[in-house]
């Protein structure tokens, strides 16, 4: 798994960018190959006038199946990426738990009975 951060606006200091990394690869490390890279996108959408004004979007590319988008603003660039994450994750539990569902349906429409 690929991760990527993208602080173009230099909003998250290296320390912080390291716990986001770790979290993000703690959190999504459990679905193996399913995940094949995690974007972080942190940037401050008001400027300096303070307010929830911190956004933090995580993009989660999945293999063989649609990605998984996270955006939450919140006050402070540690909640907004703690709970993206926690978003992120859940959508991903969802979508291979939804690809399961289809394929276990789809392999028993195709049993069939041998008789001799």
């Amino acid at each position: 798994m690929k991760i990527t951060v993208n602080n173009k606006q230099k909003q998250l200091a290296d320390e912080a960018i390291e716990r986001a990394c770790e979290k993000i690869n703690a959190a999504f490390s459990k679905f193996g190959d399913d995940v094949i890279s995690v974007e972080l996108t942190a940037e401050d959408v008001n400027g300096p006038r303070g307010g929830v004004d911190k956004e933090c979007r995580l993009l989660v590319r999945l293999r063989k199946m649609d990605d998984a988008i996270a955006t939450v603003r919140d006050e402070s660039f540690t909640k907004a990426i703690s709970r993206a994450i926690n978003r992120a994750q859940r959508s991903v539990t969802r979508k291979i738990q939804r690809r399961s569902l289809r394929n276990a349906d789809r392999k028993s429409t195709l049993n069939f009975a041998v008789y001799r």
